[in-house]
């Protein structure tokens, strides 16, 4: 879709619920996406990279997220997210998203 400036836009989405994973030097998981979940939004406190999967270890070579830049992403059900810092700690928040 676009709006009349010619812009994307977005379907609407509900908030379903939010959790927080700290950032730092070494790799943490979030916790499983629920059921039914696969859409979510994320945005970090500082720089990070992510990575999704059953069980992943994210690297600085994952994909980069900027601190403080909204992100919305398609991911399964049962899927993690792990994020690591670029280089100062930080938070990342997931909310998970329900059209």
């Amino acid at each position: 879709k676009k709006n009349m400036a010619g812009n994307s836009t977005d379907s609407l989405f509900a908030v379903v619920s939010t959790q927080k994973v700290s950032v730092a030097s070494s790799s943490a998981q979030s916790a499983a996406i629920a059921a039914g979940i696969h859409h979510v939004r994320l945005v970090a406190t500082k720089n990070c990279h992510y990575l999704i999967g059953a069980n992943p270890t994210a690297t600085t070579s994952s994909v980069y997220l900027p601190g403080n830049v909204i992100e919305k992403i398609r991911l399964n059900p049962g899927e993690k997210i792990a994020v690591i810092r670029s280089s100062e700690d930080g938070d990342l928040h997931i909310t998970s998203l329900s059209k």
